[in-house]
């Protein structure tokens, strides 16, 4: 069975404070793994933060943006809290999106080719620090993957990947390429780690739940990255319309069908998210990374709830 993690997501206005004592909470539920994005926060002081405060999960990014720090300085962080947690840690990396970097000012013609430089720079920074305190397990370096090309990149040089918001077909298609790069490079696939996260709408009323998943995966599915995987998973005319009103319409979560809503994401019972579970274990994910969204309530609400139903999950 696959290892369950979950995401906190601390630009949901948590402070570092309340992100800790979420994650020795996941950890009490018997959740393996704690998963933490980078938004409006700085995503490897966040995991130092949930590390410290926990004894034995695994603590991730999820991810950070290598477009916000410079290799040297993302290996030194890295380098430390991996030093303070043996075992326990991941660097998850990531490109981010278009639209958010153009905000930035930040124009690369290749983001992936990018990430390939990063990622030897930041091997070679972390091969060359201070021997003297050795890191126990290493960095294990993850991508997030939502193009079939960074799945293949990840398999030639890093450690996992990091899928999201997968129908299982996607999943399986994912895990299938990432086998194949792997064992044209004569990499073992024992040592290789497949991560997908699933986005979970809790509530008693499942109409609710289902127009809350529309609305945040149509915030989603108007980001090109994510638009490009819908549509290559079966969605191709929803995705098509959404692109075309995307900047004319103010609310595109008629779009979005309850078909795509329940092939990606979680909107009904435990015992529906045990057997979506178990699809994905099948698929192809080694960790599924549960990703608790708010409907009604605020997110702290809607976090604690989804750590009390994870614990209850076999």
């Amino acid at each position: 069975m696959s290892k369950l993690g979950i995401c906190i997501s601390p630009f949901n206005g948590l402070s570092l404070t309340r992100l800790a004592e979420f994650g020795k909470e996941s950890e009490n539920a018997g959740i393996d793994g704690i998963f933490i994005p980078e938004g409006k926060n700085d995503g490897l002081i966040c995991c130092y933060a949930a590390a410290k405060a926990t004894n034995r999960a695994t603590v991730a990014t999820w991810v950070v943006n290598i477009f916000l720090r410079e290799a040297a300085l993302c290996s030194w962080a890295a380098r430390q809290i991996a030093q303070e947690t043996p075992g326990r840690f991941i660097l998850g990396l990531g490109v981010s999106h278009q639209p958010l970097l153009e905000s930035l000012g930040i124009r690369v013609p290749d983001p992936r080719d990018r990430l390939r430089r990063y990622t030897h720079e930041l091997r070679d920074f972390l091969d060359n620090q201070d021997s003297s305190r050795p890191i126990v397990g290493g960095v294990p370096i993850f991508f997030a993957a939502l193009a079939l090309q960074t799945v293949r990149l990840g398999a030639e040089i890093a450690d996992g990947l990091m899928l999201d918001i997968c129908t299982v077909d996607r999943l399986q298609r994912a895990a299938a390429t990432a086998y194949d790069t792997l064992d044209r490079n004569r990499r073992p696939r024992a040592q290789f780690t497949i991560t997908t996260g699933i986005p979970l709408f809790q509530h008693r009323d499942r109409d609710r739940a289902l127009l809350a998943a529309q609305r945040t995966l149509a915030r989603y599915a108007s980001l090109p990255a994510y638009n490009r995987m819908f549509a290559r998973s079966g969605f191709a005319s929803e995705m098509a319309q959404l692109w075309a009103v995307r900047d004319s319409i103010e609310d595109a979560s008629v779009i979005i069908t309850p078909a795509l809503v329940e092939s990606v994401a979680l909107i009904g019972t435990p015992d529906e998210w045990r057997a979506r579970f178990g699809a994905l274990a099948q698929a192809g994910a080694d960790w599924i990374i549960v990703r608790p969204f708010p409907v009604d309530e605020d997110y702290e609400n809607s976090l604690h709830a989804a750590i009390n139903a994870l614990a209850r999950i076999e």
